[in-house]
């Protein structure tokens, strides 16, 4: 997470009620947004090694006072059977679902040099299905996904009328093939309401954005 936590809600006046945290890793944000009156938790990790890590991460931390929800599955678009993503097990640092291209320049001894395949959901139609998950539990989505955000929020049309903010990677540059950039993102979100308030770039090529829904 390169944008400050604290500033964003003090700056925003944030009340962050629940987090759908997308491509959650270890879980290491999760303390943060507890930190701060996030009650309802639902975290997505696609990846199975990475997902068991993920559920330690939590048991370690506690969830007392909390609802976690947790799933070992990638989100798009469409509910598929199998999605390919592209990963470095030996660093378990990044996982994308299109092909790298500017990261591994950028990122040279990131070698992506394994595929697995993972079943993908869409997050509408998980949220519809599963039950005990509330969409009014949740008014935030955190999502870092590879340059695969886009996708992402095209199966969750239906969510993002009942989110308030949303915390995303961005990209300038073709960091993976077909990425989408931070001018797509502007204008989809743009078309439920959102704005965006903050950026973080650490270079030239990619960052962090965080997105507030304008009530007017």
């Amino acid at each position: 997470m390169l944008l400050n936590l604290d500033n964003l809600v003090t700056e925003n006046n944030l009340n962050i009620r629940g987090l759908i945290h997308i491509g959650s890793h270890y879980g290491q944000e999760y303390e943060a947004f507890r930190d701060h009156g996030c009650t309802n938790f639902l975290m997505f990790e696609p990846v199975p090694w990475t997902y068991d890590k993920l559920i330690e991460h939590i048991e370690r931390c506690g969830t007392e006072g909390v609802k976690v929800v947790t799933a070992n599955c990638a989100l798009g678009k469409s509910d598929e059977d199998k999605l390919t993503l592209y990963l470095d097990n030996r660093q378990q640092a990044s996982t994308t679902a299109l092909k790298p291209v500017k990261h591994l320049e950028l990122y040279p001894d990131i070698l992506f040099d394994e595929t697995i395949e993972v079943p993908q959901r869409c997050l509408d139609s998980y949220l519809n299905e599963t039950e005990g998950v509330d969409i009014k539990d949740f008014n935030m989505i955190n999502i870092d996904v590879g340059g695969y955000e886009l996708e992402v929020f095209k199966g969750a049309e239906e969510t993002l009328n009942h989110i308030d903010y949303v915390m995303t990677e961005v990209n300038r540059e073709e960091m993976y093939e077909n990425t989408c950039r931070i001018e797509d993102l502007d204008k989809y979100l743009g078309e439920y309401g959102f704005v965006r308030v903050a950026t973080a770039w650490p270079n030239s090529m990619w960052g962090d954005a965080f997105y507030v829904k304008n009530e007017k």
